[in-house]
């Protein structure tokens, strides 16, 4: 996970908890932010994203991982710089839908994290 999935209190709206994970890094991708949207994609590039490795997921887990996810996002297998083969959503919406800026961590926390808690936790009620 590289984006908003990162913060604590979105997976946790997503999975009724907070699984165990582990910090990582993936090289020759990039993360980018999508066009009119408040979350990012990582794409094939130079450079390195660092992020979590989400650990002892259960196969509900994972399938409510990959609705909240589609259809923007596939699963495929990244290995991390330190050696472990990981899995990670990876952007399938279209190169015209990403700008060439980097997504900001930080600046989504200040400046939209309530509104995405707010619509996260309205999405996973349905589910």
């Amino acid at each position: 996970m590289y984006g908003s999935l990162t913060i604590p209190k979105v997976l946790s709206e997503i999975l009724a908890r907070k699984p165990d994970s582990a910090t990582s890094t993936i090289s020759g991708w990039k993360r980018v932010r999508v066009r009119n949207r408040l979350y990012p994609a990582i794409i094939q590039g130079t450079g390195t994203v660092d992020g979590l490795t989400l650990l002892n997921l259960t196969k509900e887990e994972m399938l409510r991982l990959d609705k909240f996810e589609a259809p923007n996002y596939h699963l495929v297998e990244v290995k991390t710089t330190d050696g472990y083969e990981a899995w990670s959503y990876t952007w399938y919406g279209g190169a015209d839908t990403l700008t060439p800026e980097e997504w900001n961590r930080e600046l989504f926390i200040s400046n939209n994290l309530p509104g995405f808690l707010d619509a996260t936790r309205r999405w996973a009620e349905t589910i």
